[in-house]
């Protein structure tokens, strides 16, 4: 390995160094109310996702009711019509 030829050379001071300042104390972590905040931040926005979730799973299932409520309505006229037309067919048969 090569060796650096400039070299650092260090005068004495004839001033004394500055006092360290003292640090100031560290915070550890969040103050109650911030991580309340948080706290309810985050289930305003979990609230309002599942309130969107709900009602677009409700509109999706009110369809399909919708759906199978007009089937259900439309066979029971049919069955309601072939039970009338026999009906009128077995009382021309018995006259």
């Amino acid at each position: 390995m090569l060796r650096s030829t400039s070299r650092v050379i260090r005068h004495f001071s004839t001033e004394a160094a500055p006092a360290a300042a003292a640090a100031a104390p560290k915070k550890s972590g969040s103050s109650l109310g911030q991580r309340f905040a948080a706290f309810f931040v985050g289930a305003a926005v979990g609230s309002a996702g599942a309130i969107y979730q709900i009602r677009q799973d409700l509109l999706v299932s009110n369809g399909e009711l919708q759906k199978e409520i007009a089937a259900l309505k439309n066979d029971a006229v049919e069955a309601n019509a072939r039970l009338a037309q026999r009906v009128a067919q077995l009382e021309k048969a018995a006259k």
